[in-house]
């Protein structure tokens, strides 16, 4: 990563990550390892019952939606590409821990929703989801987290309207930019 030039003295160059970068060089630093690191952990404690990160992104993902979603909405909820998350999905579905279904409101679309050897393997991701936080969370005091969802809230809303008027640019310029 390039260092960021101190506005003050132009010669200093300020580290953009670490501890010695200012906090706002660090924050999208900290985040995005943080988020890594966070699932790197769920995947350590969910490795032995045979769920891998992509396996149990989906299966969590499927669980804790409150309606069944198309295989399209799934994949940009996982931020993969649709024909990575159908290989995936053939392998899940081949163990019997999700389904896809004909969309009742468009029988040409498919939903995904859990099959039925899911409920053991959800089991196991919640429970593991539930330790992971009370291990990372457990002594930080709520309105400390509430603070920090508060700020990263807004972040992700400022991310989306820049996202959404970049699309719209793309799409005022035919796709091309």
């Amino acid at each position: 990563m390039l260092p960021v030039i101190d506005p003050v003295n132009s010669a200093v160059p300020v580290p953009t990550t670490g501890p010695d970068a200012p906090p706002r060089a660090r924050l999208g630093w900290t985040v995005a390892r943080l988020a890594r690191s966070w699932r790197a952990l769920l995947d350590q404690r969910l490795a032995p019952h045979n769920l891998t990160q992509s396996r149990w992104r989906v299966m969590n993902v499927v669980a804790t939606e409150p309606r069944a979603l198309t295989q399209r909405e799934l994949a940009e909820r996982l931020a993969i590409e649709a024909p990575t998350l159908v290989r995936l999905l053939d392998r899940l579905e081949a163990d019997g821990l999700v389904t896809r279904c004909a969309d009742p409101d468009d029988r040409r679309r498919k939903v995904i929703r859990l099959g039925p050897n899911a409920a053991p393997a959800t089991r196991t991701i919640s429970q593991a989801i539930t330790e992971v936080r009370d291990d990372l969370l457990g002594d930080v005091p709520e309105e400390r987290i509430v603070e920090a969802l508060a700020l990263l809230d807004m972040i992700q809303a400022r991310t989306d309207r820049l996202l959404a008027g970049a699309a719209a640019a793309d799409d005022d310029q035919g796709g091309a930019r």
